[in-house]
């Protein structure tokens, strides 16, 4: 047991886009989370962990996850379920997410619902509006995370250099042959 709770939303857009794969292939569902599986380089009791509400930790695996499933599915699952499996999966930018899964599976971007008021901007005419949690998370994800791992993988090599550096490691020092260690009179 992980201690992460049972992610509902995530779980729901899984169960969804599972049945439609399943209907439209006529294969269970361990055999759908195995081909998943293979195509993520991953194994299927990963994916069939992940379908029961425990979303991929990476962002990267939900994209590829979600690409995979639009490519079962037959392009059945529109921008609004991929932008609902992003959220729920904890994507930190969503709207990007869904820019490049709809580039890798060829599908064009979605276009307003509601024609524009005359003189208004398109979203195509501008950058994407970024909502204040995505802008939230970018922050945290550029201010804290990457600084903080940084900050570990320089800690480690500082150590990994003064543990191997002959000048300041008596472990790695060799001694000239003939010579014995003598004990210290002082």
């Amino acid at each position: 047991m992980t201690g992460r709770s049972i992610n509902e939303p995530f779980k729901a857009c899984c169960d969804e886009a599972f049945s439609i794969v399943k209907g439209i292939h006529k294969l269970n569902y361990p055999i759908i989370s195995d081909r998943i599986g293979e195509e993520l380089d991953v194994p299927g009791t990963t994916i069939e962990y992940w379908k029961r509400g425990n979303p991929p930790r990476e962002w990267q695996q939900l994209e590829e996850m979600v690409v995979v499933l639009i490519q079962l599915a037959g392009l059945r699952l529109d921008d609004d379920w991929v932008r609902n499996f992003l959220r729920a999966g904890n994507h930190p930018f969503v709207e990007r997410g869904l820019t490049r899964v709809n580039e890798r599976v060829g599908r064009p971007q979605a276009q307003p619902s509601t024609p524009l008021a005359l003189g208004a901007q398109s979203p195509a005419d501008g950058p994407h509006p970024i909502s204040e949690a995505e802008r939230s998370n970018e922050e945290h994800v550029t201010y804290v995370v990457i600084p903080r791992h940084l900050f570990i993988l320089s800690l480690v090599l500082h150590l990994f250099l003064l543990l191997t550096h002959p000048m300041f490691s008596p472990l790695f020092r060799r001694k000239p042959e003939g010579q014995t260690q003598t004990a210290r009179t002082d």
